[in-house]
């Protein structure tokens, strides 16, 4: 089973380099702990370098130092596009007695346009990490990573999907008292037929007379006997009813039950 996945967006990386523009009058040492600061403050800045990154970066592509540029914005945004960064912030600092004046710009590299810029004067050793907090919070937002469309990922399933479960139909199970009604019908329909018949015949014996010669009709049997016979006719008849009302109800029963 393949599952289709895809990814929507992908943030791509858009670099941002740090580059020192000018500096004068200020020790290494002092330089160097301003910087710490600055980088710490500036890795805000969507996917930014450090100042030494930077540096390092710059000699591995075998472009030297910055300081070949002489301060010109121009030549550091070309190194800036050399190394494939998107974006640049140029740092300067002079310093004139105890008193310091910086500066942070930040410029987009292919056009050379300028999107945030902070200046500020403090004393030797002060706290450069307020403004240059104010200049990154105005910086971050215009160097947000560009969102892509990434492609569609095929994923394979390693465990296929069951199979459909097994549908097993039984037959409807016979029912055995509908039959057992209809054979119980049956007989005692036969009954019935057969008293029917018995009480014909004993009847008949009744109408069995003869013509005397006096015009009268005289029976063979004595007075006692024809009751007897009239008696089993009778019950004969009675029979044959109650068997065929049997018959009746349980063919009745059977097909209700079936």
């Amino acid at each position: 089973m393949v599952t289709f996945v895809t990814l929507v967006a992908v943030l791509s990386a858009e670099p941002t380099a740090v580059l020192v523009q000018a500096r004068s009058g200020i020790s290494v040492d002092e330089f160097k702990k301003a910087t710490t600061v600055i980088d710490a403050e500036l890795s805000r800045v969507g996917d930014a370098w450090s100042l030494e990154d930077t540096q390092k970066r710059l000699k591995a592509a075998g472009l030297g130092d910055a300081s070949t540029c002489g301060g010109k914005q121009a030549c550091l945004l070309e190194l800036s596009k050399k190394l494939q960064a998107r974006f640049v912030v140029l740092l300067s600092v002079s310093k004139v007695g105890r008193d310091r004046a910086w500066a942070l710009a930040g410029f987009d590299v292919a056009s050379g346009s300028l999107l945030a810029r902070e200046d500020w004067l403090d004393e030797t050793n002060g706290d450069v990490s307020v403004p240059v907090v104010r200049f990154a919070d105005r910086l971050a937002p215009l160097v947000k990573p560009v969102q892509k469309d990434a492609p569609v990922v095929a994923k394979l399933d390693p465990q296929p999907p069951p199979p459909p479960p097994l549908v097993v139909v039984e037959p409807a199970a016979s029912k055995p008292l509908p039959k057992i009604l209809l054979i119980g019908a049956g007989v005692a329909a036969a009954a019935a037929v057969g008293l029917a018949i018995g009480s014909a015949v004993t009847a008949g014996q009744l109408n069995q007379v003869t013509t005397g010669p006096d015009g009268l009709k005289l029976s063979s049997m004595t007075a006692a006997q024809a009751q007897t016979t009239a008696s089993t006719a009778n019950a004969l008849t009675g029979a044959a009813i109650a068997s065929g009302v049997v018959a009746a109800g349980l063919g009745t029963g059977a097909i209700l039950t079936w």
